[in-house]
């Protein structure tokens, strides 16, 4: 898989350039809630979109990870993966079958295929879309094996 972050109505939907970063027709944001950007004045932006995940994964890390709660009065947990090359999904965590996905951090991540079909025109320093490999294991490397319900 691939980690992607992107953001703007018209890579979505190939308005402006012609090429839209999905592949035509392709219907992945079925997975996720599409809504509208307010500006401060109240005024709908027209040119981008919020995206809302229907389910959210998780990037694990090696065992330099950094994890706990934010104290006694949240009792939420807190995760950062580490070191960056260690950085995985864990199998049986989230479902294959998609090719896109959402993370905590607000990435996405797509499977290499999806990766592949987006135009080259947006993978430029210019667009900053970047991608890196993202495996999948059985095992987390972290160390923790149940991970907490409560997350920020």
């Amino acid at each position: 898989m691939e980690a992607l972050g992107a953001a703007g109505k018209d890579l979505l939907e190939g308005r402006g350039a012609g090429q839209s970063i999905l592949p035509a027709g392709d219907r992945l944001l079925k997975d996720f809630g599409v809504g509208k950007v307010i500006l401060r004045n109240g005024v709908v932006d027209p040119r981008y979109v919020t995206l809302s995940p229907k389910e959210v994964i998780v990037i694990r890390g090696g065992p330099t990870s950094s994890s706990g709660e934010y104290g006694a009065t949240c009792g939420r947990f807190r995760y950062c993966p580490m070191p960056w090359e260690s950085r995985h999904l864990i199998r049986g965590t989230f479902d294959e079958s998609r090719r896109l996905h959402a993370t905590r951090d607000h990435r996405l991540v797509v499977r290499r295929e999806l990766w592949e079909q987006i135009p080259a025109a947006f993978k430029t320093k210019k667009t900053r879309i970047k991608a890196w490999p993202l495996p999948v294991k059985d095992e987390p490397e972290d160390g923790i094996i149940d991970f907490p319900a409560v997350w920020p």
